[in-house]
């Protein structure tokens, strides 16, 4: 039933590849690399992750009962 299920490993690995890319191009534009805004992104993505988790297991058990 469901188009795209994600587990943990493949949303950080998703959000660390973004992240990177990400600050990988910004010297292109004159900006710096700068390592602490990747580790800040991949927690955000744990953080969203399990907030989804929690939000669709809330939605679920509503439905239940």
């Amino acid at each position: 039933n469901r188009k795209f299920a994600f587990n943990f490993s493949k949303v950080i690995a998703i959000g660390f590849a973004a992240s990177l890319l990400i600050e990988l191009l910004q010297p292109l534009i004159g900006r710096v690399f700068d390592v602490d805004d990747i580790i800040m992104n991949v927690a955000g993505t744990i953080l969203g992750y399990f907030l989804y988790k929690c939000f669709s297991m809330t939605k679920r058990l509503r439905k239940l009962g």
